[in-house]
């Protein structure tokens, strides 16, 4: 285990990473650790992933992620919920990181489109900028509009704008009005 104190839930993410790799499960991280590498940092007590597990898989890393001394448990999304399902997992320190089995309205593979980073010798897959800006715009909420606002400030010079507006285009004219809003500030 990396996490040696509360307030380090990315090491979490590596530990948890560890075992995702073990059993072949993609990865890309998104959340406020991806939004970090493209805006403006921001602290959070998660680390959050989207996973590409196959259904009724999800207990074979319940029981990897147990092994490892960690709690963690699977909750399927209702029929409301923009996620699939999730499966939290918490330390011995009060660390947090969850992973999302898929978002609905998300049909492109963002999979494909992420990018690697190093941290701490560790190669990471994180979302794409652009694959994040629209996971955020589903999300909706006044931070994930702010988290949008900081990649676009920051990332303005490398952004693919033409397929951001692509991928919005898939998504209704709600969404479309709401990045053309965003990227025009």
């Amino acid at each position: 285990m990396r996490a040696k104190h509360y307030g380090e839930s990315l090491l979490l993410m590596l530990d948890v990473i560890d075992e995702l790799e073990k059993l072949n499960t993609p990865y890309i991280l998104i959340g406020a650790a991806a939004v970090s590498v493209y805006g403006l940092p921001r602290a959070s007590l998660d680390a959050d992933a989207l996973i590409q597990i196959e259904q009724g898989k999800e207990n074979a890393l319940l029981i990897s992620l147990k092994k490892k001394g960690l709690d963690a448990e699977f909750r399927k999304g209702g029929r409301d919920d923009p996620v699939n399902g999730v499966i939290k997992i918490n330390d011995r320190y009060g660390n947090r990181a969850e992973l999302l089995s898929g978002i609905r309205g998300i049909s492109h593979d963002v999979f494909k489109n992420a990018r690697e980073i190093s941290f701490l010798k560790n190669t990471l897959r994180v979302a794409s900028a652009e694959d994040l800006i629209l996971m955020k715009a589903i999300a909706g909420s006044y931070q994930d509009i702010e988290d949008i606002k900081g990649i676009i400030r920051v990332w303005a010079e490398k952004l693919d704008r033409k397929r951001l507006r692509q991928i919005f285009a898939q998504h209704g004219k709600r969404l479309q009005k709401k990045i053309n809003f965003l990227l025009s500030e």
